[in-house]
């Protein structure tokens, strides 16, 4: 049994003093502060078993709050000794059986938009009707999200961040750009960095700031210049569309509004302006006018569009 104490007493020595002594800056950390608290309490007394240890160390996981269940985020430019301890941690969770398998889904409701604080402090921000998902578990692992809808991201520095749809993939580093796909289409606008875009049949293009690809339904790619500002257009209630499926544009209105829209005008109509957020009636004559078409509320049916 001393040995069995020695042992974890230089086990704890040798965590100290990496993180003591290779983390010389005074730099926060949000990782190390929640690997210190992890560690903190976790004690092996001289009256116990190998295995009581263990199941103590269980038991003290199992009753943390949720929001403590997170895997540890580490980006290649953090310093050694805390790579290092955060492996050991890592390595004792899983020889233990505690690991987290925890997958977050976050939806935006129509009408709603959400604000999503990612575990390497990126920040993804969902427009209405849109889902997003990710592993907690994995995250230290491989930064990565799937997305249905419409999102605008804004990542920190570090390793690959990816975001995946069924229309393709966006790989980047850090920086800002906006995400948005709807039915068949992937749409991409790079506001700051660069950003690298795959579609569904592996075509690849990287963009650069104020540059938009579109990855088609047959998985093609086509670029082009855009102004883009610190924002996306739809998060300041501003909806811009250029040569787009009139239907695609009362899907957006239904979404933003939360009400149903049914379209009965020529299916050839595209539509090129904009729309705000802020009045529904002023939204749909933007729209209607300069189309030619009108449109009608129904309390029980919602509200038609159709060709005058």
């Amino acid at each position: 049994m001393a040995d069995h104490n020695t042992n974890n007493q230089h086990f704890a020595h040798h965590l100290d003093h990496q993180h003591h002594n290779q983390s010389a800056p005074d730099i926060h950390n949000p990782e190390i502060e929640y690997l210190d608290r992890l560690m903190a309490g976790w004690t092996v007394p001289a009256t116990r078993t190998r295995e009581e240890a263990w199941d103590q160390f269980r038991a003290s996981i199992a009753a943390r709050p949720a929001q403590e269940a997170r895997v540890i985020a580490f980006s290649p430019r953090r310093i050694w000794g805390a790579a290092a301890a955060a492996a050991a941690v890592l390595l004792i969770c899983i020889s233990g059986g505690v690991f987290f398998t925890r997958t977050s889904e976050i939806i935006a409701q129509a009408g709603e938009t959400e604000m999503v604080n990612l575990p390497d402090e990126s920040v993804a921000t969902l427009n209405a009707g849109s889902v997003l998902r990710y592993s907690s578990a994995s995250w230290m692992l491989e930064r990565q999200v799937s997305l249905e809808g419409e999102a605008f991201f804004q990542v920190q520095r570090g390793s690959q961040f990816t975001v995946k749809t069924s229309a393709g993939a966006v790989a980047v580093l850090g920086t800002s750009f906006n995400v948005k796909h709807r039915g068949d289409i992937l749409e991409v606008v790079c506001h700051t960095g660069k950003v690298s875009v795959t579609s569904a049949n592996s075509q690849v293009v990287t963009l650069m700031p104020g540059q938009k690809a579109i990855a088609s339904a047959d998985g093609a790619l086509t670029v082009s210049q855009v102004i883009t500002g610190d924002q996306p257009g739809w998060m300041k209630g501003m909806f811009e569309y250029e040569d787009v499926a009139v239907q695609d544009v009362l899907a957006e209105i239904a979404r933003q509004f939360e009400v149903t829209v049914t379209y009965t005008g020529p299916a050839s109509k595209r539509f090129t302006g904009v729309f705000y957020d802020h009045d529904l009636r002023e939204a749909l004559i933007s729209i209607c006018d300069p189309m030619e078409l009108s449109f009608i509320f129904d309390h029980e049916r919602g509200i038609t569009v159709s060709a005058r």
